[in-house]
């Protein structure tokens, strides 16, 4: 028995040892995990915050080339061009390619419209795509006019089916709105990116329904963004911590792929590093 015992009882006491460490060790693994979600969580509550915020930011400044064309009641190329210059995009506004002015021409007015633009000094100016149809929209104004701006004066953003949505939406509602993915014409190079629109009415007309915004709508200003200089613009060159991929739909696919960060794969999967991953939803 004494033999038995002298047997035992080391065992018995390196189990418990054993069973004391385990504890330990996953009390303090349980304690970490609780910790990284907790971080993680704050993590990406402050990536869709710090969008958010620009995107509110964007939207005013949108409201505010709005409000130019409210109080003067045309469509100044000089005024927009020196409000568009004390904004200064670059220092307040980073993550915007270019401001805009798309206007509203029913095709009764269209040859009217080319001649008055031609007699502004624009004398390549042209409907594009060209094309008999009942209205347009065309680009009469992108600033700041330079460097990798190729949007052409003259194009019709109306012929595209995902930039045309977002027109109407904000013309019928009278409030912003973003269009899906669009590629971006950069340094002869496509990138995907995404443009926001606000509506543009006639000075002093009622404007309480569908029927009266879409009667006397004018036009639209809008903001051009890569997506890539965007996030730059929120984060730097890389997340903190964080690979983020975005995407124009709830469908994760290289076709709405918007946005990826270093530490996902082409598709903007995390990679088998990752400890773990979430999904936002942004309206």
């Amino acid at each position: 028995m004494t033999r038995l015992r002298l047997i035992l009882l080391p065992l018995l006491i390196l189990a418990v040892a054993l069973g004391v460490t385990w504890l330990v060790w996953d009390h303090e693994r349980q304690t970490s995990q609780k910790e990284l979600r907790s971080q993680f969580d704050f993590s990406l509550r402050e990536a869709v915050s710090r969008v958010d915020q620009r995107m509110a930011a964007y939207e005013q400044m949108l409201r505010g080339v709005q409000g130019l064309f409210a109080v003067t009641g045309e469509m100044d190329r000089d005024n927009f061009s020196d409000y568009v210059g004390s904004l200064q995009l670059d220092a307040n506004f980073s993550g915007i390619q270019a401001i805009g002015v798309a206007e509203w021409v029913p095709e009764a007015h269209i040859i009217a419209h080319v001649e008055a633009m031609r007699r502004l000094g624009l004398s390549d100016y042209a409907i594009q795509p060209a094309g008999p149809r009942e209205t347009f929209a065309p680009v009469v104004q992108i600033e700041p006019y330079i460097g990798s701006n190729h949007i052409p004066l003259g194009f019709d953003p109306w012929t595209d089916p995902v930039r045309r949505l977002a027109m109407e939406r904000a013309r019928d509602s009278g409030l912003p709105a973003i269009s899906g993915k669009v590629q971006l014409v950069v340094d002869s190079e496509a990138q995907p990116g995404f443009i926001m629109y606000l509506p543009i009415f006639s000075r002093g007309q009622a404007l309480d329904s569908v029927a009266a915004r879409r009667a006397h709508l004018i036009g639209w200003v809008f903001a051009a963004f890569r997506m890539h200089n965007l996030m730059a613009s929120l984060y730097g060159e890389q997340l903190p911590g964080l690979a983020l991929a975005i995407y124009d739909d709830i469908d994760a696919s290289a076709a709405t792929l918007m946005y990826r960060s270093d530490g996902l794969d082409g598709l903007g999967n995390a990679n088998s590093r990752a400890v773990l991953a979430a999904n936002e939803y942004l309206v």
